[in-house]
């Protein structure tokens, strides 16, 4: 109970020793300070999880085939806005596109003019396979990356990149990590254009790149998971290894004359550890044996006085019984007000108590 085989620890907060006190051994002590940086750091350079829905692009996709066809089957843009169902189906198509193109500055084309030319683009793909073929492969990078209008993350949500996140799209792409300017929907819809202008036709890449670029058409399909995210940021920092301020021999961890502090004390302790563990045997045996020589001498004085001077002490249960209770309570007691172990300080309190009871 008394930790006999070692020294007990001498400092307490506020003593004021009378000359330095340098560490007897090198030890190190935990800077909480620069570990908590050094987490903090690796925190911010997780990558965010998002979590993808690609059936949102698919449908998407399955939409505009479905304008198309309606486009395509109309006789003309005359009778496709006549027909109540078709109505309006053409307008999404010219969103964006100039009258006059490029190339041609003398010549004003009309809205039935463009019609015809995008109906004429599928003379040869009536069932719209090579168009449908066409398109996918130009929303494909779209589809497996996803599609984000701002982060929606940022570092109160326990850091993260914000130049890089992780899609997760269970059922469909691998997760996989890409830069957050790469599906920023401004940025998506602009490599979607090049896209479709490398899989189609001038005139057919022209409307279908309109269609998209509509108001709202696209939308996010990107959502922060912050749950994962979390738990990814607490496993980084949870690796970090933690900073250690190291300590010489010899180095003067308190400066005499001067109050110690709960951070002296801190830094006293360690050293103190860091001394009774590198012990020797023939040392802690040293220590232990005195300790058993002192338990030997209380031992014997108070069983000599006990036996020739108060044998009732011995003979009568109610004191027997006050004298162990009071002994426990010492204990107890010098237990919850001291910060250290109890250890052999506790033995004049210890005799006191016994004293007390048998006077």
């Amino acid at each position: 109970v008394t930790r006999g085989w070692q020294p007990p620890f001498a400092y307490r907060e506020g003593d004021v020793p009378a000359r330095a006190i340098t560490a007897r051994v090198d030890f190190e002590t935990l800077n909480e300070e620069e570990t908590e940086k050094a987490r903090e750091t690796a925190r911010m350079q997780v990558v965010t999880i998002y979590q993808h829905d690609p059936a949102r692009i698919e449908q998407l996709r399955f939409q505009l085939l479905e304008k198309v066809r309606q486009i395509v089957r109309a006789e003309s843009l005359e009778k496709l806005e006549s027909d109540q169902a078709t109505a309006g189906v053409w307008t999404p198509f010219m969103h964006g596109v100039p009258l006059t193109l490029e190339g041609d500055s003398d010549k004003t084309k009309t809205n039935a003019e463009f019609f015809n030319d995008f109906r004429e683009g599928f003379v040869d793909d009536l069932d719209l396979k090579d168009y449908a073929e066409s398109v996918a492969k130009a929303m494909a990078d779209m589809e497996t990356n996803g599609l984000l209008k701002a982060l929606q993350h940022d570092f109160d949500d326990g850091g993260g990149s914000q130049t890089r996140i992780r899609v997760d799209s269970p059922g469909s792409a691998p997760p996989h990590e890409v830069d957050v300017e790469e599906v920023r929907i401004e940025n998506a819809l602009a490599k979607l254009k090049v896209n479709l202008e490398k899989q189609l036709s001038e005139t057919l890449a022209r409307h279908t790149y309109a269609w998209f670029s509509g108001k709202d058409r696209l939308q996010e399909t990107l959502n922060f998971d912050r749950e994962e995210s979390l738990r990814e940021a607490e496993e980084a920092a949870g690796r970090v290894d933690k900073v250690f301020n190291d300590y010489p021999r010899q180095t003067i961890l308190a400066n005499g004359g001067m109050p110690l502090t709960a951070e002296d004390i801190t830094r006293l302790r360690r050293e103190y550890a860091a001394a009774c563990g590198n012990m020797s045997i023939t040392s802690r045996l040293t220590h232990t044996l005195a300790n058993f020589g002192m338990y030997a001498a209380i031992f014997s004085l108070c069983g000599f006085y006990s036996v020739f001077r108060r044998r009732d002490a011995l003979t009568d249960t109610r004191t027997l019984f006050r004298v162990l209770a009071l002994a426990v309570i010492t204990v107890i007691w010098c237990g919850f007000s001291s910060h250290d172990f109890p250890q052999t300080v506790i033995i004049p309190l210890l005799l006191f108590s016994m004293t007390v009871v048998i006077a």
